[in-house]
């Protein structure tokens, strides 16, 4: 391939990941947002700097009851960010994806760096395609929280490392620390990287290279800006009570889970169904292993596959978190080395294929496809089924297109499997992307907000419904729900779903709760407890999603007791 037309052809890849990128950029945080709680929270936390001090150090929830609401959490740099464009252009929600967004730009091109600097031409264009497409790449690029910086950082710091260790001079270094630094203090999980890079270490130099002088303080200096935040963040937890899901729930494997086989073999299953649906999709699930053991000798492969263990110990050892439904942002970090992985493949098939010429057509109609699915979604406004359902039509797209490439020439017959299952992941990615465009789950919620706003007098405390605050293994759980807090503009008091009893309201109510907005949807876990709240409070608002009881006023005092 000559420079002119690799050149050409990650600027189209570019400028498409950037099209997928502002795709729902321009919606607040409103009903159409998918990880609601999350961005939730970190709109309360800009706008509270904005309100209540701009200290970096002090960052502040909303669900705070009646204390300051001084909060545990990652580094605030986004928030603080969103709450300093506040000060000079005013408060628009939107300033917070356009962050996530830039970043995510910028990941786009330190991944072409990565990728050319491990696979050949053909393979590199591959794996940036994949990688501007994936579902999990594109979803955290336009959202209000942490993850898009983290995964530059992240991915800067796998190449920065990479260039370190080819030559090891004092900015490369310094670079490498700087990048991996960063990426650890503002999402603490991509501490997990230190694993791909003490088997790179090991591989290279055996284990006596990890005892370097310079090793050891690169490990060092990586890890204390994160050690220096998260002790002061957890001293804000041990005197305040709150935090964003970091000591206020269980996130490690323990031994616990012996006696729950059924709910550990589920969280496998989850994690693994995210990374099915969201990163690697069903053909290449098949194809890893094809190109792992076919690419077994090859340095690239070698450090995919240290990467791809990194990651594996990191889900297994975190599976309380990363196995549950809500946490398939905490996978975006196998976007990278998966893409990676199917690149090395491409090319070894791009080699193997009998015209160049075909092997591009067939690249380009696997690519073209995803393009045509997501601009239906888009603008002809078409639902898509599951991709279990337009599977087995994508994987005939996928073999018809392998054969107009040359694939069914290929000796052995392996390459021509390999070539479509690698064809069909394109189409795959495309589907999911063009079925999650538009999210409305929470639009009914939001709507209610709108309407109980007007009946809560500004300054009242409310309650409001939360999540399950203990799981079934029997550990604690972060249940708070941040968005009704965010939308009606209000402070207060989360209430765990286990704990919905008259006699949990009353104690809310004792500390200040005004009103109580019930979502309906939370009634699942006691029926029952509508009819005790009619008995005892009187409604002041309802809607499709949920009640608003005015707890002001008690029709029997004696609840208050």
């Amino acid at each position: 391939m000559d420079k002119k037309t690799r050149t050409w052809a990650f600027v189209a890849i570019f400028v498409c990941g950037a099209g997928f990128r502002a795709l729902d950029l321009g919606h607040g945080i409103d009903g159409g947002i998918r990880e609601s709680w999350r961005e939730a929270d970190y709109g309360a936390v800009a706008r509270n700097f904005l309100r209540e001090g701009m200290d970096i150090r002090f960052p502040r929830i909303d669900w705070r009851g009646e204390g300051p609401g001084f909060a545990e959490m990652e580094f605030p740099v986004i928030p603080w960010t969103m709450a300093a464009l506040y000060r000079l252009f005013g408060v628009h929600e939107i300033y917070g994806r356009l962050i996530s967004c830039v970043f995510g730009l910028l990941t786009l091109l330190v991944f072409f760096a990565l990728a050319r600097r491990l696979l050949p031409d053909a393979g590199a264009l591959f794996a940036s395609g994949l990688f501007a497409l994936a579902p999990l790449s594109v979803r955290v690029s336009n959202a209000i929280q942490p993850e898009s910086v983290m995964l530059f950082c992240y991915i800067s710091a796998v190449l920065a490392f990479l260039r370190w260790q080819e030559k090891e001079t004092w900015t490369r270094w310094l670079a490498a620390i700087l990048v991996t630094a960063a990426a650890i203090l503002i999402k603490i999980p991509a501490a997990h990287i230190g694993v791909l890079f003490v088997l790179l270490i090991v591989r290279a130099r055996g284990w006596k290279g990890l005892f370097r002088p310079r090793v050891l303080t690169f490990g060092f200096l990586a890890l204390l800006p994160a050690a220096f935040w998260y002790v002061h963040a957890h001293r804000l937890w041990l005197e305040f009570g709150n935090s964003l899901g970091v000591s206020n729930e269980s996130h490690w494997i323990g031994l616990d889970m012996i006696k729950h086989p059924r709910w550990i073999t589920a969280a496998v299953f989850r994690s693994l169904r995210m990374e099915t649906a969201l990163v690697a999709t069903l053909p290449g699930l098949l194809a890893a292993p094809l190109i792992l053991w076919r690419k077994r000798r090859d340095q690239a492969a070698w450090t995919i596959l240290a990467w791809l263990i990194a990651l594996g110990a990191y889900y297994l050892l975190t599976i309380r978190t990363t196995g549950d439904n809500w946490a398939s942002y905490y996978h975006v970090v196998s976007v990278a080395p998966l893409a990676l992985l199917f690149g090395l493949g491409a090319g070894e098939w791009a080699l193997r294929a009998a015209s160049s010429a075909r092997v591009r057509r067939a690249a380009a109609a696997a690519f073209l496809l995803p393009l045509a699915l997501i601009a239906a979604a888009q603008w002809g406004k078409i639902r898509f089924p599951g991709t279990a359902a337009m599977g087995l039509a994508v994987m005939i797209l996928a073999l018809a297109a392998a054969w107009a490439a040359g694939a069914g020439s290929l000796k052995p017959r392996l390459w021509a499997g390999l070539a479509v299952l690698l064809l069909a992941i394109p189409p795959f990615l495309g589907l999911q992307i063009a079925r999650e465009l538009h999210p409305t789950r929470y639009a009914g919620l939001y709507e209610c907000s709108r309407s109980f706003s007007p009946l809560i007098p500004p300054g009242a405390l409310i309650l409001a419904s939360g999540g399950n605050g203990i799981e079934l293994t029997g550990k604690p759980t972060a249940y708070n729900a941040s968005y009704m807090f965010y939308w009606l503009d209000r402070k207060g008091f989360d209430i765990p779903r286990e704990r919905q009893t008259l006699e949990d309201v009353s104690g809310y109510v004792r500390r200040g709760a005004r009103f109580f907005v019930l979502e309906k949807d939370a009634l699942k876990a006691r029926p029952e407890f509508e009819s005790e709240l009619d008995g005892a409070y009187r409604r002041s608002g309802e809607c499709a999603a949920a009640i608003l009881f005015d707890l002001s006023a008690p029709r029997d005092q004696s609840v208050l007791r």
